[in-house]
């Protein structure tokens, strides 16, 4: 369990029934349809999905956090999240964004962090705005959003 400033990131485990229909309960929202393949045991052990807890301890969505690469930022990660449908319009998306954001700026020696959403979700876009991302890239696939770590960066 990692604990960031206001959420609990609970790694997934296929093997726990409660995650797998964590999981499918994403899965039913029509911009969370994406998620299918993460339920599938088979994947890489190594992958950075974790089950997102808020302060209460209710479940609140998924996140995924790409291994580390190197480019022209430094150090980068891709991060991908989701927040439950009947969680949404509370600021998690924003919460979260920040959270993870300090905890891989300060922990885990991250210099930049990338997101990207399709052009009609403008509810996360806003979420990542809000939480102090650039939009960097915009396409007919994509919206692309940056953040550096600006301790790093100077």
């Amino acid at each position: 369990m990692i604990k960031t400033k206001n959420f609990q990131l609970e790694k997934i485990d296929y093997n726990n029934t409660k995650h797998l229909e964590y999981l499918k309960i994403l899965m039913q929202s029509k911009d969370m349809s994406y998620l299918w393949d993460i339920t599938d045991p088979k994947l890489n052990d190594k992958t950075n999905s974790y089950i997102v807890r808020n302060g209460e301890n209710e479940m609140v969505g998924y996140l995924n956090l790409s291994n580390p690469t190197e480019s022209f930022y430094g150090n980068t990660i891709s991060l991908y999240y989701a927040i439950e449908e009947s969680k949404r319009w509370r600021g998690y998306g924003r919460d979260l964004i920040e959270s993870v954001s300090d905890w891989q700026f300060q922990k885990e020696n991250i210099d930049c962090i990338v997101a990207q959403v399709e052009p009609s979700n403008v509810h996360s876009q806003n979420a990542l705005l809000g939480a102090g991302m650039k939009e960097v890239m915009r396409d007919e696939e994509f919206v692309t959003f940056v953040e550096r770590n600006e301790t790093k960066a100077k």
